[in-house]
């Protein structure tokens, strides 16, 4: 027995010793650093928040958007971005091979449906959506971007203008369903898909070769406006085409978006011809010195910001030191209720041949970039990076500030610079925080 004891009073002491090590070794967000100095040294940690920074906003080449499961589609004009559109090219399926439509099968109507996911904008205003069938191929295993086009045959195969309702269910039949955009396709297109020849409903590559896909268009709206999202690989998603035939009435097949089917998105920003001439300034003209004053990030292809803090080396005036934490923060987040700000950003690293890298910070769990609601800002603990850049010999390319999955979101954010005129409160500017250790 008193070994038995001896062994529960050795496994409880073990759990003790473990959980106050865990303690002891989970590091507060606050208080990360390459360098941890011991208590004695407090007095040698000093604070800075008045780094020199660069920063200027420029347009992102693309993003890609092959094979999401998010699908954009829609129009918005911003009073500061001007106008974007999000197109949609994709694939659609058999769900059953060989099928067959019977003896003089008649058309009752052919529609298409897509599963909403979200919104971006104001959907009080009437969106145009035209459909047109490809004349090219799409494939699989190829990688399309936000600035790919595919031709088309430019005959309409839906003409639809409709009032966005992304939360309210919809009735179809008996049945109520969660919210889904239904998109009355033509007669002609319903008519020659029960025409075809057999050989058409083989199987899929036979299908695909007599209808390569759709492109979406959405027509450019003239005021407001909202970019939809839509989740094309819900089994809401889909085309069914009713029908009868000699045999019987009210038949129907179904052809199907999945992850089989090629498919990708088209951004158009038209060049920004509509934007503020502050942002034309800055971002299409090279006013790099105007992003003191503000600064644009937008998803979609849209737009990045350039950060550099060019004097940080002059910490190490009397000698090299140890970066407790670093904190780059944007101050002063604005929400619109039309344009929220995004939910996430990120920061990476530019090398000499002006690719993006993963900053190191990023693994670590006080990485940050999420938006605070409650004190309006974004903060990002790069400490890791800045002790880098610190190095005697090291280059420092800087950074780029982008909004996270922007190929799968439509946000756009507008924030203070480094050095607003006429000034603001150091609080509400765009800051690094830094806490630092000289290293004698």
């Amino acid at each position: 027995m008193n070994k038995i004891f001896a062994k529960i009073k050795l496994v409880l002491v073990l759990v003790i010793i473990a959980i106050i090590g865990f303690i002891a070794c989970k590091k507060e967000p606050d208080k990360v650093g390459i360098s941890i100095r011991p208590e004695e040294d407090v007095v040698n940690v000093l604070f800075y928040d008045t780094t020199s920074i660069i920063a200027y906003s420029v347009l992102e080449d693309s993003v890609r958007t092959d094979e999401t499961k998010i699908s954009l589609l829609g129009s918005y004009l911003d009073p500061v971005f001007g106008k974007t559109t999000a197109n949609i090219y994709t694939q659609i399926r058999l769900s059953e091979n060989g099928y067959d439509f019977g003896d003089n099968p008649v058309l009752d109507s052919l529609v298409l449906s897509m599963d909403y996911n979200g919104y971006y904008g104001d959907t009080n205003t009437q969106l145009q959506i035209k459909i047109y069938q490809l004349s090219e191929s799409m494939f699989k295993d190829s990688v399309y971007y936000s600035i790919h086009t595919i031709p088309n045959e430019g005959v309409e195969l839906a003409n639809l203008s409709f009032y966005p309702k992304p939360t309210q269910p919809v009735a179809v039949g008996d049945d109520t369903i969660p919210a889904q955009l239904r998109i009355q396709m033509s007669e002609e297109f319903g008519n020659a898909l029960l025409n075809a020849s057999s050989s058409v409903y083989l199987d899929n590559e036979s299908f695909q070769e007599f209808f390569k896909g759709f492109y979406m268009a959405s027509e450019a709206v003239s005021s407001e406006g909202s970019i939809l999202y839509f989740d094309l690989l819900s089994t809401q998603s889909k085309m069914v085409i009713y029908y009868r035939n000699d045999e019987q009435d009210s038949l129907q097949f179904t052809f199907v978006i999945n992850d089989n089917c090629a498919r990708f998105m088209n951004y158009n920003h038209y060049e920004y011809i509509d934007a503020d001439p502050d942002f034309k300034a800055q971002v299409l003209n090279g006013g790099t010195s105007l992003g003191d004053q503000q600064l644009f990030l937008q998803a979609m292809g849209g737009v990045k910001t350039f950060i550099k803090f060019p004097h940080i080396k002059s910490l190490m005036a009397n000698g090299r030191v140890a970066v407790n934490e670093a904190k780059f923060v944007i101050n002063d987040v604005k929400e619109t209720e039309d344009y929220p700000p995004p939910g996430r950003l990120v920061v990476v690293g530019i090398n000499e041949e002006g690719k993006n890298y993963i900053l190191p910070d990023q693994f670590e769990f006080y990485y940050g970039g999420f938006y605070d609601t409650t004190n309006n800002q974004v903060i990002f603990r790069i400490t890791r990076y800045i002790q880098s850049i610190l190095e005697e010999d090291a280059q420092d390319f800087g950074l780029y500030l982008f909004i996270v999955n922007a190929s799968l979101v439509a946000n756009r954010q507008i924030v203070n610079g480094p050095i607003p005129n006429p000034p603001i409160p150091y609080s509400k500017r765009l800051k690094l925080n830094l806490t630092y250790t000289p290293v004698e």
